[in-house]
């Protein structure tokens, strides 16, 4: 697929007689922007199950909607809707036929339709947050290979995580499950409009010194651009202003630490990069419509 995420991979073999053709001894070496993307790829899978029976949502919606994880749902009875608690118009039908990718920047609710059984997955990725998605992404279940064998595999993986190779075991059957999403954004959008490895460096430098002062200047000068063009770069791809994204990288590493860690709220706000925990308080509530307090005390793992 030359003109989405996957460009054509370029073969490099040596043509110098002097040297060894490495052709002959099948050596194939890989160039591709994308190569480095998967390389990186990483799934941490946070908690997973087939629930059964599920119409009434009311109890799980106030631990679920506000939680920063990618979630994969996989329906094989019933339905529900999952909609954006600002947005109306965003509303996903989810019923069985189809495999959904959730975004993890989505803050959702939930409505019952008929008792749904469905299998589920909540993983967390830093590096699937480089790819433009904001919608829900759904694909028919046939482009799958054995998809419901697959996650009855990855949620029987899970109840052994305390070993390692059904730990490794899961971790891969979810990045599997992944890559056609992936494949279907790269045929809905031309390679030249998704992010390139100069803005997955500047992603990676933001995450890097999440702790510390990061300027727009700072970024723009890292990248060799303007402050206009770097603004519009972020706005092309993750539809808010430089200075936005680092606010909501900052926000998303804190409720990683607030979930994971039984850190003071004061040394979580420092290590986010908001010195003063008064501010930090101000800025977690405005975004994310509760306290970190009140989001701590909705923890569940």
């Amino acid at each position: 697929m030359s003109n989405g995420i996957f460009p054509k991979e370029r073969i490099s073999v040596s043509k110098n007689k002097n040297q060894i053709d490495m052709r002959k001894n099948g050596a194939i070496t890989i160039k591709s922007e994308w190569s480095e993307f998967l390389a990186e790829l990483d799934v941490k899978i946070m908690i997973c199950g087939f629930a059964q029976e599920i119409v009434n949502w009311q109890p799980l919606d106030s631990f679920f909607r506000e939680m920063p994880f990618y979630r994969l749902y996989l329906p094989t009875k019933g339905e529900f809707c999952i909609s954006s608690v600002y947005s109306i118009e965003s509303t996903t039908l989810i019923r069985p036929g189809t495999v959904y990718l959730i975004p993890d920047c989505l803050v959702l609710k939930y409505q019952g339709i008929a008792p749904s059984d469905h299998y589920w997955i909540h993983f967390f990725s830093r590096q699937m947050q480089k790819l433009p998605f904001y919608e829900p992404l759904e694909l028919p279940e046939e482009i799958f290979t054995h998809p419901r064998e697959r996650f009855a595999g990855i949620v029987e993986h899970c109840r052994q995580y305390e070993n390692l190779e059904h730990q490794m075991a899961a971790k891969c059957e979810v990045e599997k499950l992944l890559i056609p999403f992936i494949e279907h954004l790269s045929s809905m959008t031309p390679v030249r409009n998704l992010p390139k490895v100069q803005l997955f460096s500047l992603i990676e430098y933001i995450d890097s010194n999440i702790g510390h002062k990061i300027t727009v200047s700072e970024l723009a000068a890292r990248a060799h651009l303007s402050r206009s063009k770097l603004t519009a770069l972020f706005v092309g791809q993750f539809r808010m202003l430089p200075k936005q994204f680092i606010t909501m990288r900052r926000l998303y590493y804190a409720k990683h630490l607030l979930l994971q860690r039984n850190l003071p709220i004061k040394e979580i706000a420092w290590r986010c990069g908001y010195p003063d925990e008064y501010f930090f308080f101000r800025i977690f509530k405005k975004y994310v419509k509760t306290t970190p307090c009140e989001f701590r005390k909705q923890q569940i793992y």
